[in-house]
């Protein structure tokens, strides 16, 4: 699970039970999530009991391989996987640019890419101890700048626009579907 990091002059007062990111995002994700995939970054939860998990550490009951994300997936055939869900694991990353074509590269033609993310103007502070990218969606579309895909899905916080609590919400989504001709992708 991952919450974050806040300088102490900006954090707002949190007035619920922290929900983990993959709960808020599961009913939106879902329909994009079916078949053979990957949940990168699953730490203690999975988009589906089906996906295969994938984090740094193992944890009994939800991540099936160990790996460093920061690495590519060579374990994993090329066009070989129905989709790739990650929650709030590319921000982490020290070369999200670099990640992005290497998973593109491991779903098949007609698959997606499902990305849950904190919404860069809702990072107010990176941290000294852990990596914390400032991502928006446009970055993300210009990293796969040349892919054959179509955007499915492009939200800002996607569950409840309403809520004001962002501790709540402040993330968005995007799902990218990979084009039928992508044959070298």
């Amino acid at each position: 699970m991952t919450a974050i990091i806040w300088n102490e002059k900006s954090r707002p007062e949190r007035t619920h039970s922290y929900i983990p990111e993959v709960e808020k995002a599961r009913a939106l994700f879902t329909p994009y999530a079916q078949g053979v995939g990957l949940d990168l970054g699953c730490g203690c939860q999975k988009i589906s009991r089906e996906a295969i998990g994938v984090d740094c550490d193992f944890i009994p009951g939800t991540t099936n391989i160990a790996w460093n994300l920061n690495e590519d997936l060579w374990l994993i055939a090329p066009r070989s996987l129905d989709y790739i869900f990650s929650s709030h694991l590319l921000e982490h990353l020290v070369d999200p640019g670099l990640r992005l074509p290497d998973w593109w590269s491991k779903i098949k033609p007609g698959g997606y890419l499902c990305l849950y993310l904190p919404h860069g103007d809702y990072i107010t502070n990176q941290g000294e101890e852990h990596i914390w990218k400032r991502l928006f969606p446009e970055d993300i579309l210009g990293w796969m700048r040349g892919m054959d895909y179509s955007t499915v899905l492009k939200k800002n916080r996607p569950i409840d626009p309403g809520v004001e609590d962002i501790w709540q919400e402040y993330s968005f989504a995007l799902v990218l579907r990979k084009g039928k001709g992508a044959t070298n992708q």
